[in-house]
């Protein structure tokens, strides 16, 4: 068990993935791949095919990019959540309560899975995210600062 007290230079936590993330990737991969060959066996202009192709693979390419990308890293001062391009500096004092256990969030989401924990900081802002171990990062996040209210929706999803 790590020490709250003990902060490394940096914990990285990557993004959980459920099935819902990894559906996604094998849909697109598959109409990919089916589609161009229903294509070809249409006889359609070979642009259309090569566009398919391109696109949906794409597509997939995007959302396993998204997945490699996605983490939340406990820095000396701040929680730094990325995905993608985008990133999010949080300062363990602004952080007020975590909402565990809550499944498709509307707001400002950092995750590749529908279930995750919703970050309060500052006086209106919320985050959602979905740490692959929700139960050691709240323990990791209270133990740098105590004052973090923990509000239980429902039981941490496994998956």
């Amino acid at each position: 068990m790590i020490s709250a007290f003990f902060i490394p230079k940096k914990m990285v936590f990557k993004s959980k993935i459920d099935w819902f993330f990894k559906g996604f990737i094998l849909l697109f991969f598959g109409i990919g791949i089916v589609g161009a060959i229903f294509l070809m066996k249409s006889n359609e202009n070979s642009k259309d095919i090569v566009f398919f192709q391109v696109f949906f693979i794409g597509l997939a390419i995007f959302f396993y990019i998204l997945k490699q990308t996605t983490d939340f890293t406990f820095r000396q001062d701040v929680l730094y959540c990325r995905s993608l391009i985008f990133h999010k500096s949080l300062p363990y004092s602004s952080i007020r309560k975590i909402e565990v256990g809550t499944k498709l969030y509307g707001g400002l989401k950092f995750s590749t899975s529908l279930h995750g924990l919703v970050i309060h900081y500052n006086r209106f802002d919320d985050l959602f995210i979905s740490p692959e171990n929700p139960e050691l990062f709240i323990e990791k996040l209270v133990g740098l600062n105590p004052s973090i209210t923990i509000i239980h929706k429902e039981k941490i999803s496994k998956s």
